[in-house]
C-alpha cells in the first residue's frame, strides 16, 4: 500500500514538473512572437533608399513615374515594381536568431543592404537584407529598432542588389513598324533612301453564274476585303528587299541597349562621325547613329567588354548608350543587301 502511495506521489511531482515546463515554454514562446509589420500600399511609397556598404541609390517618384535622383534617370518600370512590391508585402515568418552572429546571414555592415521607404517624409518602412534562405523561398532580415534575424517570405535580395545602371531603362528606341514611310541609311559617305510604296489589292469578284448548294453556301468565303501590297523602292526605281527592310525597322520597334556610357554626354559625340546613321520616317524622324567601337584596353580580355560594345546615340533618348557587337550589326545592314537583284525587278515589271 506505501508502494502505491510512493508511486502516485512521484507521479504527481513529475505531472508538476511538466505543467512548469509548458507554462515556460509558453510564455517564452509569447514574449518572442513574431513582429506584425504595418502594412504599406505600393502606391503610397514615393521615395526609397537602397544602401549598400559600396552605394546609395536614391529612388523619387514624379508625376507617377520613378527616377533615379540626382541626375533624374527614368527608370526600368518591371524591376521597379517588383522593388516597391517586395517592400509593401514584407512578412516575416519565423525567428530564426537573437544571438546577434550576423555574419553567417550576410547581414553584416559589409553585405547587408539596408532599405528605407517614405511616404512623404515619413518613414513606412525600414529593414535590411541578409542573404537568400537554405528553403530558396525565404529571405534573412533585421528590422528597425530589433536586433533579431527573421525569416521573410520569398527570396528578393536580388531585387535589391543592383546598380544604378541595373535600374535604368534601358530602351533606347520605340516606335510602331506601320507608321514607317521612308528608310534612310548614310553609311561611308553615302545616302541610300527606301519609300514605301503601297499599292491597293482588289477584292475577289463573286462567281454569279454558278448555283449553289447549300452546303456550299455554309462553307463559301467570304469576299476577301481590300488590302494591300506593300514594297520599298529607291529614287532611282530599283527595288528594296521587303523582308530585309521590314526586319530592320522591327529591329528598331523596341530597341533596348546593353549598358549607358556613364562618363559622357550626346554633346560628346558631335564631332565624332557615325560609321552608321539609321533615319526611319514615320509620325516624326526617328535617329540612331552608330559610332566606332573605342580601341580595346590590355586589361580587357574577356569577350563583351567595353571593347566589344559599339557606342551609340538615338533621337529617343537624351544619354549615350553601348550595343552588344551582334546587336548593332543586326542593324548596321549593308545597303547592297537591302537592294532587290536586277532579275527580280524585271520579273516583277513583267508581273
Amino acid at each position: 500500500m506505501k508502494s502505491m502511495r510512493k508511486e502516485f506521489i512521484i507521479l504527481g511531482v513529475i505531472i508538476v514538473v511538466l505543467l512548469v515546463y509548458v507554462l515556460f515554454r509558453s510564455s517564452d514562446k509569447v514574449h518572442y512572437k513574431i513582429p506584425r509589420l504595418d502594412p504599406v500600399k505600393t502606391e503610397d511609397i514615393d521615395r526609397i533608399e537602397i544602401k549598400k556598404s559600396d552605394q546609395t541609390i536614391q529612388l523619387v517618384k514624379k508625376e507617377n513615374k520613378w527616377l533615379i535622383d540626382p541626375n533624374g534617370y527614368p527608370t526600368d518600370k518591371g524591376k521597379v515594381d517588383r522593388i516597391t512590391g517586395a517592400i509593401s508585402t514584407l512578412t516575416l515568418t519565423d525567428l530564426v536568431s537573437k544571438s546577434k552572429n550576423y555574419s553567417r546571414y550576410d547581414l553584416t555592415k559589409e553585405k547587408a543592404i539596408q532599405v528605407k521607404a517614405y511616404k512623404t517624409d515619413e518613414v513606412v518602412r525600414e529593414f535590411e537584407i541578409g542573404k537568400q534562405a537554405a528553403t530558396y523561398g525565404h529571405t534573412f532580415v533585421k528590422i528597425k529598432d530589433n536586433t533579431n534575424v527573421y525569416y521573410a517570405r520569398e527570396s528578393f535580395r536580388n531585387h535589391f542588389d543592383v546598380k544604378v545602371d541595373d535600374l535604368r531603362d534601358k530602351v533606347v528606341m520605340k516606335l510602331d513598324s506601320n507608321e514607317i514611310t521612308e528608310v534612310e541609311i548614310e553609311k561611308e559617305g553615302k545616302t541610300h533612301l527606301f519609300a514605301k510604296k503601297v499599292k491597293p489589292i482588289a477584292p475577289l469578284a463573286e462567281d454569279k453564274d454558278k448555283k449553289k448548294t447549300d452546303e456550299e453556301k455554309k462553307q463559301e468565303v467570304k469576299p476577301r476585303e481590300p488590302e494591300e501590297e506593300i514594297s520599298w523602292m529607291m529614287p532611282d526605281g530599283k527595288m528594296g528587299k521587303k523582308s530585309a527592310l521590314d526586319s530592320l525597322i522591327n529591329q528598331l520597334t523596341n530597341l533596348s541597349c546593353q549598358e549607358y556610357i556613364q562618363d559622357k554626354t550626346k554633346e560628346d559625340f558631335k564631332e565624332q562621325a557615325p560609321i552608321y546613321t539609321l533615319k526611319l520616317k514615320g509620325s516624326k524622324d526617328y535617329i540612331i547613329k552608330i559610332f566606332s567601337k573605342p580601341e580595346k584596353k590590355e586589361d580587357e580580355k574577356e569577350e563583351g567588354s567595353g571593347g566589344e560594345k559599339y557606342p551609340a546615340i538615338s533621337s529617343e533618348n537624351s544619354y549615350p548608350f553601348l550595343l552588344n557587337s551582334w546587336k548593332a550589326e543586326q542593324i548596321m545592314k549593308k545597303p547592297e543587301d537591302l537592294i532587290e537583284e536586277e532579275k527580280k525587278k524585271e520579273e516583277v515589271k513583267k508581273k
